[in-house]
């Protein structure tokens, strides 16, 4: 039992060490990603909405059964 004991005072400090290095690269990684620069916002573009005269439209066509629903709301 006492060399188990013997043992685990080697090991404990070198993983120790492992666990520091391991939380130093997890803290390098998350500081790139709190640094990186977003790009600038996209320029707006302009929407073109044509009409088209009252002669070009057609008229709406309803069902008969939605036309007489019209008005019931």
């Amino acid at each position: 039992m006492t060399e188990l004991d013997a043992i685990c005072a080697w090991v404990n400090p070198g993983l120790v060490l492992v666990a520091i290095a391991l939380a130093l690269l997890n803290l390098t990684v998350a500081a790139r990603r709190w640094t990186v620069v977003h790009p600038a916002a996209p320029i707006p573009v302009r929407t073109v909405v044509v009409t088209v005269a009252a002669a070009e439209r057609c008229s709406p066509v309803l069902a008969p059964e939605l036309r007489d629903m019209a008005g019931h709301d």
